[in-house]
């Protein structure tokens, strides 16, 4: 290690080295200025000595010489020579010319040899003085002084210099070292502890407080140590944290790419330079690009170059597909059609960091063809019979006030034709219901050739049917009817080797001759029907209204008044009947089912069956229906240990946007949770009014209510609609269940519809169970609840819980 590198390594040697040379170079210059000072006084002594020496050297000499007196000159020189005290070393007196008079001492062989005084390296000063006598010159003395005195002096000052460097540079290197070793030492220590800090030991002693700079750099330094141990654990809590949020944003975006990776919505993102970031593996299906292109970095542009053949119509879609304008708004939903007939649908959203700034665009594309059927087929599901495939009664109303409308504005008229099939209820229960909706299948394709074009047939009841046609006369409307009751006639059936044939009887009623509204219109063409069974069946009838005076027309128009007496006098009852779970047979829940009693003979009990048609057909369900749930809801509230109350709701109810609040406001009022009440609505009503029902459904469960969707499978063959419809149970129709155990079809529709409702985490309920055998065949199959009159025959009494 160099000298200099060893005085690196430590500020104490540095100082140290620091101090020795100071103190040294302070003494060299002591010694320097006072050998300075020696020879200044010795050169001014000499400097006086020759200023007086030639005055008494002339004094001295030059009268001898001039007199040419060599004694008296030599014993002269000699006296100078001998009494200096060594001061003087020679003396030689001259002539002029140079001959030697007298001399003494030790003359220099220079001096003698005419030779110059430079030649003379010793410690002599020489001096030449001219004698002078008179202003004559007269000779000269040469004159030599010993300068060893001045030596001497010189000698003994720098020994003494050299003797205080000896004992002071000791005594200030032990006192520099004791100071500087004090200051340094706290330095040190600071030094010391500054790396224990940095390597990460805070726990280190400091030097002592001080109000020097060393003790404002100690206590600079522990502030600094208190913050940097401060910053230090707030620094290791958010690295424990940036670490436990990037775990956990690991495993989020690792989720989130299973999840983006799983799903059939193509997604693409694109920076704000529009290039692809990510996009999932739906997307590249979605627009046939093959699995292992890399669309990572590559500019969107030219994704959609890949995906151009794909597209029906590419000179279209490009100027949609992928290009949206720079701002940060969402774009619109854009649908394009693919070559192979599929439809996809765009849409893209701005992706901005914190301040607003864009980031890029996420684009997202859905393969909604499976969905754009559904939907149509729901359309057509809503509107159409799916049994006979004509225009059910909802449709029917709808077209039906169109008509009205249309015909009005163009002072047109209509004819409509309402007819039943005769003896209908003899097939179905002498051949069963299969050969009744064979019938009623058969019945609508026959009539399809007798309808024109603009005409209008449904199907609006169990076996009525309805024709709604444009005319110019009356008797348009009764060769139309003729038509209908001749080619139903001539229809042939077989059953169980039976033959049997069914007719018809027609009802018309003219717009606006028989009623302005659609209720009249539909009244009197239902009056007329029942005027042309009183005919004799298979016939037609127009509507008279001086025939409405009969007794059979008066019963059936009385109905209506039958059912606002009971709700004005309080004449509904409700019924129940317990529903049971399958495999356990324990209650889990009841039915309430509406009874009234007869106005006109109070121990008469009216059936469902008997005022329901007529309380749709007038508009008087909606108040039935009210009264029943406020029914319901009362008797959960006075009996708190019954178990839940199922109460059944219309179609036209629940499409009242009220209904959902007095089904609140009954709750709230008779303080009764709403898990014990159930609301059923059926299959046929919902999907007739999806849209309207998923409102109800949701309003329900918000409240708390569960809901059942009653005759489950009896009118539609897809089941998709289940995907809109939030039910939380489904109630096979009787249909299926009365002949379950002979009927091998039934069994296997009733396996799907239960297979159907366990996908979608519901629970079923199958009606009408008569008997054992039907009960342990739908445990078989897996249906969860029953009911039926082998479980229980409704009554006007209330059931328990078994303990």
């Amino acid at each position: 290690m160099s000298l200099w590198q060893w005085l690196q390594a430590s500020l104490q040697r540095k100082l140290s080295a620091s101090l020795v040379l100071v103190l040294v170079l302070s003494l060299g210059l002591a010694v320097f200025v006072g050998l300075r000072q020696v020879d200044r006084f010795a050169e001014e002594q000499l400097r006086a000595q020759q200023s007086d020496l030639p005055l008494w050297i002339n004094a001295a000499f030059s009268t001898r010489v001039f007199e040419q007196d060599y004694g008296a000159l030599a014993d002269l020189a000699l006296r100078m020579v001998s009494t200096g005290k060594g001061a003087v070393v020679y003396v030689q007196v001259e002539d002029l010319s140079g001959r030697i008079y007298a001399s003494a001492g030790a003359v220099p062989d220079w001096l003698q040899a005419d030779q110059g005084p430079e030649a003379d390296v010793s410690s002599i000063h020489h001096a030449r003085v001219p004698l002078t006598l008179g202003g004559m010159d007269v000779g000269q003395v040469f004159i030599g002084s010993s300068l060893e005195a001045e030596e001497a002096a010189r000698s003994r000052l720098l020994m003494d210099s050299l003797l205080v460097v000896l004992v002071v540079l000791p005594l200030g290197l032990l006192l520099l070292g004791t100071v500087g070793h004090r200051m340094v030492r706290r330095v040190a220590h600071l030094a010391a502890s500054a790396r224990a800090v940095s390597a990460g030991h805070y726990d280190v002693s400091l030097p002592a407080r001080g109000h020097d700079e060393v003790g404002q750099l100690a206590e600079a330094f522990r502030a600094m140590v208190s913050s940097v141990r401060t910053r230090e654990v707030e620094l290791t809590e958010a690295h424990r944290q940036a670490e436990r949020l990037t775990g956990l944003a690991r495993q989020e975006q690792g989720r989130l790419r299973s999840l983006l990776s799983a799903m059939n919505i193509g997604v693409l993102f694109e920076t704000h330079d529009h290039r692809v970031e990510y996009y999932n593996p739906a997307f590249q299906n979605i627009w046939g690009i093959p699995r292992d292109t890399n669309l990572t970095g590559m500019p969107t542009q030219d994704v959609l170059e890949l995906a151009a053949h794909f597209e029906s119509r590419p000179d279209h879609s490009s100027r949609h597909i992928l290009q949206v304008l720079d701002t940060h708004e969402s774009s619109e939903r854009f649908e394009t059609e693919l070559n192979d007939g599929r439809l996809i649908t765009q849409i893209s959203y701005p992706v901005l960091d914190n301040d607003g700034n864009s980031l890029g665009r996420l684009w997202i594309y859905e393969d909604v063809t499976h969905e754009r059927q559904t939907a149509e087929q729901l359309l057509y599901l809503a509107e159409h019979d799916a049994l006979t495939g004509l225009c059910n009664r909802h449709c029917f109303e709808q077209r039906l006030e169109k008509a009205m409308a249309s015909a009005q504005r163009h002072h047109h008229r209509l004819a409509l034709l309402y007819f039943d099939l005769d003896e209908f209820k003899a097939i179905n229960d002498s051949f069963g219901h299969r050969a009744g909706d064979a019938v009623l299948v058969r019945v609508a394709s026959e009539l399809a050739p007798v309808v024109r074009g603009g005409d209008m047939l449904a199907r609006v009841g169990g076996d009525e049917f309805a024709l709604l046609t444009q005319i110019d006369s009356i008797e348009e409307a009764r060769s139309l009817a003729a038509r209908l009751c001749g080619t139903v006639a001539k229809i042939p059936f077989r059953f169980r080797g039976t033959g049997v044939r069914s007719t018809a009887s027609v009802g018309i009623a003219v717009y606006p001759e028989h009623g302005e509204t659609t209720e009249d219109l539909v009244a009197r063409a239902d009056i007329a029907m029942y005027q042309a069974k009183g005919l004799g069946k298979n016939t037609w009838s127009v509507y008279d209204p001086e025939r409405d005076r009969s007794e059979a027309v008066a019963e059936r128009l009385s109905w209506g008044d039958r059912i606002r007496m009971a709700l004005e006098q309080d004449l509904l009852l409700l019924h129940y009947q317990g529903v049971y779970d399958a495999a356990s047979g324990e209650l889990v829940h009841m039915e309430a089912l509406a009874r009234i009693r007869d106005p006109r003979d109070l121990e008469r009990i009216l059936m469902p069956g008997q005022f329901v048609p007529i309380a749709e057909k007038t508009g008087l369900i909606l108040a039935l229906d009210r009264r029943v749930l406020e029914l319901g809801i009362a008797q959960l509230a006075d009996n708190p240990d019954m178990p839940p109350l199922a109460v059944n709701i219309s179609g036209r109810s629940f499409d009242d946007p009220a209904l959902a609040d007095a089904i609140r406001e009954l709750i709230a009022r008779h303080r009764v949770d709403p898990s014990r009440l159930i609301i059923e609505l059926t299959e046929t009503a919902a999907v007739s009014e999806i849209q309207e029902a998923q409102r109800f459904i949701e309003s329900m469960h918000r409240l708390g209510c569960k809901v059942c969707l009653d005759d489950f499978g009896a009118g539609f063959s897809s089941f998709a609609y289940l995907k809109y419809i939030d039910v939380d149970m489904l109630k096979i129709d009787g249909m299926f269940v009365r002949d379950l155990t002979r009927d091998r079809e039934n069994q296997v529709f009733v396996r799907a519809m239960v297979d159907v409702a366990k996908g979608l985490g519901k629970r079923t309920v199958a009606e009408f169970v008569e008997d054992a055998a039907t009960l342990e065949m739908l445990n078989t199959l897996g249906v969860d609840m029953a009911q039926g009159y082998h479980l229980h025959r409704p009554g006007p009494h209330l059931l328990q819980k078994s303990a």
